[in-house]
């Protein structure tokens, strides 16, 4: 992470390049050995300690979030798979937080 920056037009995380091919570009094997290394560069950046990330992403934040938007009428469908697209954003939440142990 070297740098964070929030405007009036959004917020943007600026990373360093991480080395690599896209992974739709790499076999299942190659996909597979890869994982490993993956997920601890995951892992890594989450335990970016609280004081030096901007990010909160809790459970508890994420469905704050979720909940806002949807009660604004905000929700994009071009970021829902396509089946479910056509379900009110309300009904989606539903789902979601039915299956959750808030």
């Amino acid at each position: 992470m070297l740098d964070w920056r929030r405007t009036d037009a959004g917020a943007c995380l600026l990373t360093s390049a991480v080395p690599g091919v896209p992974a739709d570009q790499v076999s299942a094997d190659e996909l597979r050995a890869a994982w490993e290394p993956i997920a601890d560069a995951v892992r890594r950046l989450h335990a970016v300690p609280v004081t030096e990330c901007p990010f909160q992403r809790g459970l508890d934040g994420v469905v704050a979030v979720a909940r806002d938007v949807v009660s604004r009428d905000a929700v994009n469908p071009d970021f829902l798979p396509e089946e479910q697209r056509h379900t009110p954003a309300s009904e989606l939440l539903a789902r979601l937080t039915g299956q959750l142990a808030l």
